[in-house]
């Protein structure tokens, strides 16, 4: 074989891989490979994927294409100047000056569901491509300087510094259902009380949790026979804060629904939706990252707080340093509406995919890096083809929401508000014991095509907030630690536990919205948002069962998770 005749270009730099070895990675995988003039157009089925081709042709000078994709440069992404030789036996490809390509690939083959490709790629061509050279050389510091001055901007939550709490007119109670942890400081003012029913209140309510409790979870106040906090009284309004001030309220209680997170030493404040009005100042707010800065509402404690989860405190290695950068694309990924919503949150869970693949602190520079890729990806629309060929499930779709809420309705306590939603979705898509699920099917498209999808257009910004409010809360997609409601997630995991309560949402609404039909409005969306958020985000076990469900079905993957929002 000689320099110009043929070969698969996936070396870079001066880094050369042994070919063969590459093709039989490939064939391993299913993949079908081809050499010559064919070869661009070679295919081979990949379970429910379709039909996929990799292959390399014939090049005879810099500037010709050579494909990657199923029907070569067209679908897929092109190389030039390919090298090919023969060296004792080995035949040897490269090609010069194509790490923006290589990126591309390595997304094409994690976002195609073939995340073990990516990985056998990375580590055939990762000395060459990713190691100490290529990182060390004077270009690439220069476009990772290039790329952090670009990303490194925070972007930072205002909307929850706002927030102010209408008390005895909110059409629910923070008060009921849920048991409340009291900071040590905090029980011992409340052991000095000296009006006497919030003196027998206490004694009879308030108790120290076992030990090892930490002073902040110190002690808990136990709910009545009827779910209700012992200290709320008739008018809806807390006793301790009526008759002592807020200053003695629990660090919960003062906060709640604010979300503290201190990032970089600042003090970040998003909203729990489990509120009516912090859902209400969410989800309506067309423009809720713009505008001035806001001026905090004030009145509430800021001693306790969220961070990221310390390196090497999960035992699950993740980028934490590039919050900044991966946070911006995220946001900018959410926001961008040339995209439908489900390939958004498709092309998310392909990020989280790649970012889960860097699981050294060495590797922790090539995030930058990746982030630009994927907004090149995201720019140019390289993925729309592939994303639009994915077939719809609808069928997958309803039944899982169908399973995971009645799930959730079955373990009790979910509160009246979210058992009226379920029963104004069930009444949406005709669901009965008798009905079939073909017929629900049908149901369920007629609601999503004719009323949903309309009410939403107008509305681009309702859902987009949803998930806007999600980043910033959960500080995804790498977690938060000191957090009653965080368990240890990998990257992935945080977005299967996002997804997963995004579909929730979005099938519930979508049979309310075959209920009221043209009556459907604004009001329904923040009803269904706060009693799910109340019934499901608060439990750490409950989120736990979603993302087992998920797994259980053989859906967590990328693909898996955009037939449930498609």
């Amino acid at each position: 074989m000689v320099e110009g005749e043929s070969g698969l270009e996936l070396g870079a730099g001066d880094g050369v891989v042994d070919g063969r070895n590459l093709v039989a990675e490939v064939e391993a995988l299913g993949l079908g490979v081809g050499w010559g003039e064919e070869a661009a157009g070679s295919t081979a089925e990949v379970g429910s994927a379709g039909q996929v081709g990799l292959g390399g042709r014939v090049v005879a000078a810099e500037g010709e294409d050579a494909g990657f994709g199923g029907d070569g440069a067209e679908d897929g992404f092109g190389f030039d100047r390919v090298l090919g030789r023969e060296r004792d036996g080995v035949l040897e490809v490269e090609v010069r000056g194509h790490k923006d390509i290589l990126s591309g690939v390595l997304i094409f083959f994690s976002f195609s569901g073939w995340p073990e490709m990516a990985r056998r790629l990375l580590c055939l061509i990762g000395e060459p491509y990713f190691g100490a050279s290529s990182l060390e050389s004077p270009a690439h510091e220069n476009s990772m300087k290039g790329s952090k001055m670009i990303e490194a901007q925070p972007v930072r939550p205002q909307h929850g510094s706002r927030f102010q709490c209408v008390g005895s007119k909110c059409e629910d109670t923070c008060c009921h259902g849920w048991g409340v942890v009291v900071d040590r400081g905090i029980y011992e003012q409340y052991q000095g009380f000296t009006d006497g029913s919030l003196r027998a209140i206490t004694t009879q309510y308030v108790t120290i949790n076992p030990a090892p409790a930490s002073d902040a979870l110190y002690a808990r106040i136990e709910l009545t026979e009827t779910h209700n906090c012992p200290f709320l009284e008739a008018d809806k309004l807390c006793a301790v804060q009526k008759k002592q001030g807020p200053e003695l309220l629990s660090a919960t209680c003062s906060v709640f629904p604010r979300v503290l997170n201190k990032v970089e030493e600042e003090l970040e404040v998003s909203l729990y939706l489990s509120c009516p009005e912090a859902a209400r100042k969410v989800l309506l707010n067309p423009d809720l990252l713009g505008g001035d800065v806001a001026t905090d509402s004030g009145g509430y404690r800021t001693d306790q707080f969220s961070r990221l989860p310390r390196v090497g405190g999960t035992g699950i290695h993740k980028p934490y340093g590039y919050l900044a950068e991966v946070r911006g694309f995220i946001i900018t990924l959410i926001q961008d509406r040339s995209y439908p919503l489900w390939q958004r949150v498709a092309l998310l869970g392909s990020l989280c995919e790649r970012l889960e693949e860097i699981t050294t602190p060495e590797q922790d520079a090539m995030v930058a890096e990746l982030v630009r890729d994927y907004r090149q990806v995201l720019a140019e629309g390289r993925l729309r083809g592939l994303m639009e060929g994915w077939p719809k499930q609808t069928s997958v779709q309803l039944n899982t929401v169908l399973r995971l809420v009645d799930e959730r309705v079955r373990a009790g306590g979910t509160g009246e508000r979210f058992l009226e939603c379920f029963r104004d979705f069930l009444a949406g898509i005709g669901y009965t014991q008798e009905s079939t699920l073909g017929n629900d099917v049908q149901r369920y498209i007629e609601a999503r095509e004719q009323y949903f999808e309309p009410f939403f257009a107008e509305r681009p910004h309702i859902l987009e907030n949803y998930l806007l409010n999600y980043v910033f809360r959960t500080l995804f997609p790498f977690g938060r630690e000191a957090s009653a409601h965080y368990t240890p997630q990998t990257v992935f995991g945080e977005f299967v536990l996002l997804a997963g309560q995004f579909v929730m949402v979005r099938g519930l609404l979508i049979g309310m919205a075959g209920w009221y039909k043209e009556e459907f409005n604004e009001a329904d969306v923040v009803k269904l948002v706060q009693s799910f958020s109340k019934a499901v985000e608060h439990s750490p076990p409950l989120l736990h069962e979603i993302s087992e469900s998920i797994r259980a079905r053989g859906l967590r993957s990328v693909a898996g998770i955009a037939a449930l929002v498609r």
